[in-house]
């Protein structure tokens, strides 16, 4: 063995190859116990092709497309004969090496050699970069049409319209929309649209025409408003939007979108809110609102104008929903939309009762070092008790499966800092020890979701779930700020004023002025501080008496007993024809009696019988009555 190579590893490794008595004893002891590619490639710069084939198999998943990257065609072959039939190579390293093929021919070849070894997603990664016309026949119906049918419609998006009619019928209904939706002619997507078996997807085919005068032809001749209300959801040029929603029939609703959707800005006190408190631009933001509501239709209304939102199902919400909305980021239009958001779910009568959480996402690449995890897990351990009261609306207590689904985590986090775990060299090393820690995502503070495909995101679970975007917009900035301030208490000075306080927090023992210390860290604004203040006072104040002091399920209660009570077959609640009405809002005891006397005395009743008067409370009021 040549000495240079052993002058690469460290003594440790020198010891044990010293050991080896053979240049295969050698090679075996390295690739199996190097750690990374650029200590094996000191090998593979000295092995023969043949001894590089051999030990191929030792590298590591992503090491191997590393190397075959910088390998020359003359060896790739070899190799796939050498382990293919020992599944060394898997479906993401066999489309990796094909799309790095430059020659569209050979990339085809390779693409009819391999496609059999390979998922079916990633034999199409390799099949869209073929753009030789050629080819597409044969791909279609001899290489995709093996794997599952809805693949086929990518390749014949490419056909000309004659051949897309002519396959269509090979493909499922949505498919099938998808490749109408390419056709070049537009005459032909109308007449598509126009087919019921097409129905569902009529609002789709309609904008793919991309024809002004037809969109709004279509639109005002149609009776469905489920159909106006897609199109107007899949409409990007604004101005047009805003000229269909005119058209609607439901007036209210026009009235709404114009302006609360389409026209945000126009919301001065949203825009004054947000404007109070400054916020790092690059943070985003995700939400999610859990509300209730039985009536679908309201459902599918909410669901069709708020496309960018995701809405499902949520077995955790008695009768609810989630709304889950797409990356934020703290700015007016942003904030003033989700505003919009809200407005339209109260509009249509849905509400947040006990069940519901409302669970805030912040994205979690702003936080660059493990340094930075190690400050947010600092601030947050320090005033963790603090947040489950500051994190709901002024008069409220915590949901009452927030044990269950947001759990504290300040004890164990601090027993995995006095116990050594969290001393990692990376950021990477840290976020997953957190992650093991986490075990799963029902914490009040959730790593579980950083580096998710599609997420990325440190959750806060502990708020109720809120539909009124004041106390919503009061949540969004504590944690974005909470996330912010641990990037950049990092990098302060240790005079700098904010570190002091920071460095302070923990040494303060009584909660209020715990609390003061958190929020001057996090707000420069007197006001901002003060939502948080006097939530903590008062949320603190009932949990403390164990009362429940939620208005929206109190008024929601009386909602859901005055239907009973008015839809009840024996004795209804319903105000009698000849009864008068009398509103005790405003009046004392003694005003109430005598405007009942002066009733009594109105209708002709005589001093005696005034004892008969017969009072019925009049739904959704405890104050309003009707005299008989």
């Amino acid at each position: 063995m040549n000495i240079s190579i052993i002058d690469h590893m460290n003594k440790f490794r020198e010891i044990y190859l010293s050991k080896c008595k053979t240049r295969e004893e050698k090679i075996l002891l390295v690739m199996k116990n190097c750690k990374y590619l650029y200590d094996k490639n000191i090998f593979f710069k000295l092995l023969t092709k043949e001894e590089k084939e051999k030990y191929f198999c030792y590298l590591s998943d992503g090491d191997r497309i590393t190397y075959l990257h910088k390998t020359k065609g003359d060896i790739i072959e070899r190799v796939y004969n050498n382990v293919i039939n020992e599944n060394v190579l898997g479906s993401y390293e066999l489309e990796k090496i094909g799309s790095s093929i430059k020659d569209e021919n050979e990339r085809y070849k390779y693409l009819k050699k391999m496609y059999p070894l390979m998922e079916s997603y990633y034999t199409y990664l390799i099949a869209e970069t073929i753009n030789n016309k050629d080819y597409y026949e044969d791909i279609a119906f001899n290489i995709l049409d093996k794997k599952p049918i809805y693949l086929l419609r990518f390749i014949i998006t490419k056909f000309t319209d004659e051949q897309k009619e002519e396959y269509l019928d090979r493909l499922t209904i949505g498919s099938q929309v998808s490749v109408i939706k390419s056709f070049t002619n537009k005459e032909l997507i109308k007449k598509y649209a126009e087919k019921e078996e097409y129905s569902q997807y009529r609002s789709d085919l309609i904008i793919s025409t991309e024809e002004e005068n037809y969109i709004i032809e279509k639109f005002i001749k149609t009776d469905s408003n489920e159909l106006k209300l897609n199109i107007l959801s899949k409409v990007k040029d604004q101005e047009l939007k805003t000229f269909l929603t005119c058209f609607l029939d439901d007036k209210n609703m026009m009235e709404f979108l114009i302006s609360n959707i389409y026209e945000p800005n126009i919301n001065n006190s949203i825009t004054s809110l947000i404007n109070r408190t400054k916020i790092d631009k690059t943070i985003t933001i995700g939400v999610e609102l859990e509300t209730c509501n039985t009536n679908i239709k309201d459902f599918e209304k909410i669901k069709s104008i708020f496309t960018d939102y995701l809405i499902k199902d949520d077995n955790s919400v008695k009768s609810g929903f989630e709304i889950v909305s797409p990356i934020l980021h703290y700015n007016i239009h942003d904030m003033n939309l989700l505003n919009g958001v809200c407005e339209l779910l109260k509009t249509c009568k849905f509400y947040t009762d006990s069940s519901c959480g409302g669970h805030i996402h912040i994205g979690a690449s702003y936080l660059t070092r493990k340094e930075d995890y190690l400050m947010l897990l600092y601030l947050y351990n320090n005033v963790e008790n603090i947040m489950y009261y500051i994190t709901d609306k002024e008069g409220t207590i915590k949901r009452e499966n927030v044990s269950e689904y947001a759990m504290k985590t300040k004890d164990t986090y601090i027993e995995a800092i006095t116990e050594g775990k969290l001393n990692k060299d990376t950021k990477e090393s840290i976020i997953e020890t957190l992650q093991q820690i986490n075990q799963n995502r029902y914490k009040g503070l959730n790593f579980k979701n950083i580096g998710l495909y599609g997420k990325n995101t440190i959750e806060f679970r502990m708020p109720n779930g809120e539909i009124e975007f004041s106390e919503l917009l009061a949540n969004i900035k504590l944690f974005a700020k909470l996330i912010e301030m641990s990037h950049k208490l990092v990098d302060m000075p240790k005079t700098d004023i904010t570190k002091l306080k920071a460095q302070k927090l923990c040494y303060i023992k009584n909660d209020e002025e715990k609390l003061n210390c958190f929020l001057e860290i996090l707000f420069s604004n007197q006001k901002d501080r003060e939502i948080y203040i006097n939530r903590y006072k008062k949320n603190k104040e009932l949990t403390e008496k164990g009362t429940m002091c939620n208005l929206e399920e109190i008024e929601q209660d009386i909602i859901e007993r005055d239907h009973r009570d008015m839809t009840r077959e024996t004795a209804p609640l319903k105000q009698a024809e000849d009864a008068v009405l009398l509103d005790s809002s405003e009046m004392t005891l003694d005003q109430v009696v005598q405007a009942i006397i002066d009733t009594a005395k109105a209708r002709g009743l005589k001093e005696e019988a005034w004892w008969r008067l017969s009072l019925r409370r009049q739904p959704g009021s405890a104050s309003v009555w009707s005299v008989r």
